[in-house]
């Protein structure tokens, strides 16, 4: 006797993903200290995005000292120059510690002792 339920495949086919998909579901790992966070944002400019690029970075390598780059700064909306006085900012508000390099990306280390 024919059964049709037979003929089904016994895998499930998965859906080809956009790239859009992937984007709309990233997010910035936490926790985030409320504390490092309130004296970003207290920070004028465009200060407290590149801070939440810093800390989305920090969980993409599981790490606090990553390379900020022009790719994920316009994710957020980041020209350059703007993450450039973000970074003086974040320094000198003592959130983060800087390595500049004449033609590379700067390494960025997230210091949570000063946050407090």
């Amino acid at each position: 006797m024919f059964d049709p339920k037979k003929l089904r495949m016994s895998t499930a086919i998965r859906p080809i993903r956009k790239k859009s998909d992937r984007c709309s579901k990233m997010f910035i790992k936490g926790p985030i200290p409320l504390g490092w966070i309130t004296k970003a944002a207290s920070v004028e400019g465009k200060t407290l995005h590149v801070a939440l690029v810093l800390w989305f970075l920090g969980g993409l390598k599981r790490s606090h000292k990553v390379t900020l780059s022009q790719s994920k700064l316009k994710l957020f909306g980041v020209s350059r120059q703007a993450s450039y006085r973000a970074l003086f900012r974040l320094e000198g508000a003592g959130l983060v510690s800087v390595e500049r390099h004449r033609g590379r990306n700067p390494i960025v280390t997230i210091r949570l002792t000063d946050a407090d």
